[in-house]
């Protein structure tokens, strides 16, 4: 029983069963949603109730208010005589008086009270054949006015038929009228409503990026596990037959082994900086050394790094540098590694024989450095994504390109916090476009910099 109610038991649970714990907290929003919905039901016939009590006697008061009126009650019993004789009244003055005096006698009843400003229609109606006498409104629909009627007199009833006459009363918009006297009710129901899906809803998003983020990480790790194990077995192997060929003698081999080691370390060294990376980007805090830097001997340094292996791969690295602006207030260590992961990922997602241009241009106030690429390109889906942490361009089925997804993110800082942006263009097939713009204008030479938590993050 401890461990059901432990927090890690929860924590474990939810991480296991994003679908089923999804489903059972839809439920319980939907669970609530229709108590709160039954309890302002409830609450709206209760009105409903009470103003239909108060009609009744507001009825009541208006048939007295006829009663001892004994003017109007002769002129009302005038109008009727008339509508039996024939039919229909042709006395439009003496009804026109009437009608006068009767929304005066409803509107004094209602001013007492809290209705003043609810619309309404009134008539009266016989009940020997359920038709209109006279009324104020030019459609009327009898049935309407049933709810709330009454006779129309003592006097009325004992000049006439009894119970012949009646008078009734009709409002249209009595429902909003309830809902409007409701609005505290209603605004905390809609109010509490939103709040609960609100909440259900970013519970689920960071539901769905928890379980995305750990599935990224797993794949990281399990990249990062392939590729550390790879330099090492290379090392340890040509370790051993270097030891053997220095007992043997053999200078010239051990010279090739000590090369190939040093390439070995290399990489191994390159990839090793990559998890300092993830570190720089988990902690989102780095100390940046800004000094003033001819930004096209950066740019220089990095295409001689990787001009052989585009060479070697038959392909072509061409350099337009066209800014005349070149010294810029930068940390020289992160913007050549900004450079070497523009580069090192458009020689990945190229095709066989890379073509890459590297330009640099003045725009205003902005130096801005061009990375092209003419090889697979990113999907118009993927390119929201390809600066989160971990993230990597899906190949279907295909793992040949390699990489732990920290590159673009990596960049994406560190422009951030030079004060510049990152910008990419890319159609599927067809290439990639990455354009850095860095500020022009000088910055404190040394600050430390926050990273932000919703920074963007790696292709």
């Amino acid at each position: 029983m401890k461990n059901v109610l432990s927090q890690s038991f929860w924590i474990d649970y939810i991480k296991s069963k994003p679908t089923k714990v999804t489903l059972l907290a839809g439920i319980s929003v939907l669970g609530l949603l229709m108590v709160q919905i039954y309890f302002v039901r409830i609450e709206l016939q209760l009105n409903k109730q009470k103003f239909e009590q108060q009609m009744d006697g507001f009825l009541l008061e208006i048939h007295h208010s006829i009663e001892e009126d004994y003017p109007f009650s002769e002129k009302l019993i005038a109008l009727f005589k008339e509508y039996q004789t024939f039919g229909g009244i042709k006395n439009k003055k003496l009804k026109e008086e009437v009608m006068a005096t009767v929304r005066y006698k409803i509107d004094s009843v209602l001013l007492s009270s809290s209705f003043a400003k609810l619309e309404y229609g009134f008539l009266f109606y016989t009940t020997e054949n359920n038709a209109v006498v006279m009324g104020n409104e030019d459609a009327l629909i009898l049935e309407d006015y049933f709810r709330y009627s009454e006779r129309a007199g003592a006097r009325v009833r004992e000049a006439l038929v009894k119970g012949r006459y009646r008078f009734g009363i009709h409002f249209p918009y009595e429902h909003w009228f309830l809902l409007s006297n409701m609005w505290f009710v209603l605004l905390a129901s809609v109010l509490l409503i939103g709040m609960l899906g609100f909440l259900f809803w970013g519970s689920i998003t960071a539901l769905k990026k928890q379980k995305q983020l750990a599935q990224l990480k797993n794949e990281f790790i399990n990249n990062l596990t392939h590729e550390l194990k790879t330099p090492i077995f290379a090392s340890s192997l040509i370790h051993k037959i270097a030891e053997r060929n220095l007992r043997k003698g053999n200078l010239e081999a051990l010279a090739t082994q000590l090369d190939i080691l040093k390439s070995e370390n290399k990489q191994l060294k390159g990839k090793v900086e990559k998890v300092l990376q993830l570190s720089v980007l988990e902690h989102g805090k780095l100390e940046m050394d800004r000094r003033q830097t001819d930004i096209h001997e950066v740019i220089r340094e990095s295409v001689s790094l990787f001009s052989p292996i585009v060479e070697n791969l038959n392909g072509e690295l061409s350099l337009s540098l066209n800014a005349e602006q070149t010294n810029l207030l930068v940390d020289r260590v992160h913007i050549v590694n900004v450079v070497n992961n523009l580069l090192d990922n458009a020689i990945k997602y190229c095709k066989a024989a890379p073509k890459i241009k590297v330009s640099t241009s003045v725009k205003e106030n902005d130096f801005q450095l061009f990375v092209q690429d003419f090889g697979k390109g990113i999907k118009p889906e993927e390119m929201d994504m390809i600066f989160e942490k971990f993230y990597r361009s899906s190949q279907g089925d295909l793992h040949d390109v390699k990489g732990f997804g920290l590159g673009l993110s990596y960049v994406k800082m560190i422009v951030d916090l030079h004060g510049g942006n990152v910008d990419v263009k890319s159609a599927k097939a067809e290439g990639t476009l990455f354009c850095i713009s860095l500020p022009l204008e000088n910055n404190p030479k040394k600050v430390i910099y926050a990273q932000s938590q919703n920074t963007l993050n790696g292709r």
